[in-house]
C-alpha cells in the first residue's frame, strides 16, 4: 500500500523501492509485480518494467492489466505486432476495457489494419459511448477513407464530449 501512496504522489523512485520490498516478501504476488512494472515504466526503465510484467503474467496468465501495459511498452518501441497481440489478449480477458479498445484501435491503424481498427472502435463505443478518444479515432479512420461527413460527425461528437480536445479541433 505504501507503493500505491508513493505512486499517487508521483514519487516513482520510492514506489519502485517499496514494490521491490513487497516482491521480496511475496514473490508469487502478480499484482505487486504489475504495480512494480507500472512504476518502472513511469521511470522509463522499460526493460525492467517489461521483465516485471512478464513475471506477473507467468504467475497469473489471466492478468489483463499486465497484457495491457505490455502492449503499451511494445507500441512505444515500435513493435506493433506484439502490441496488438497483448492488447487483444487484454480484451479477451476483460472485454469491457474501453481504454484497451482505444489503444488497440490506434495500434491497428498504425499497422495499416484500418478495417480491424474500425471494428475495435465500434466495439469500444458500444462499451462507452462517451469516450471522446474513440470518436476521434473513428473520425480519423473515416478521414482515411475520405468519408468526410462521417469524419466530421465523429470529430464534433468528440468535441461535444471533451471541448478542449485539441486534435479533434485540428482535424475539423
Amino acid at each position: 500500500q505504501r507503493g500505491n501512496a508513493f505512486l499517487g504522489e508521483g514519487r516513482f523512485f520510492d514506489a519502485v523501492a517499496s514494490y521491490r520490498q513487497a516482491v521480496a516478501l511475496d514473490p508469487e504476488d502478480a499484482g505487486v509485480r504489475i504495480a512494480l512494472g507500472f512504476a518502472l515504466r513511469e521511470q522509463k526503465a522499460y526493460a525492467d518494467a517489461e521483465a516485471s510484467l512478464k513475471q506477473a503474467l507467468s504467475l497469473d496468465p489471466g492478468g489483463y492489466d499486465a497484457h495491457y501495459m505490455l502492449g503499451g511498452l511494445c507500441e512505444a518501441r515500435g513493435d506493433l505486432a506484439a502490441a496488438i497481440s497483448h492488447y487483444q489478449s487484454a480484451l479477451s480477458l476483460k472485454p469491457d476495457f474501453d481504454f484497451c479498445c482505444r489503444d488497440l484501435c490506434r495500434a491497428l491503424f498504425q499497422g495499416g489494419r484500418a478495417q480491424e481498427a474500425k471494428d475495435v472502435a465500434s466495439k469500444g463505443l458500444e462499451i462507452n459511448p462517451g469516450f471522446a478518444d474513440l470518436h476521434f479515432y473513428r473520425g480519423s479512420l473515416y478521414l482515411g477513407d475520405t468519408d468526410l461527413d462521417n469524419a466530421i460527425a465523429c470529430f464534433k461528437t468528440a468535441l461535444s464530449i471533451q471541448p478542449e480536445y485539441v486534435d479533434a479541433h485540428f482535424s475539423l
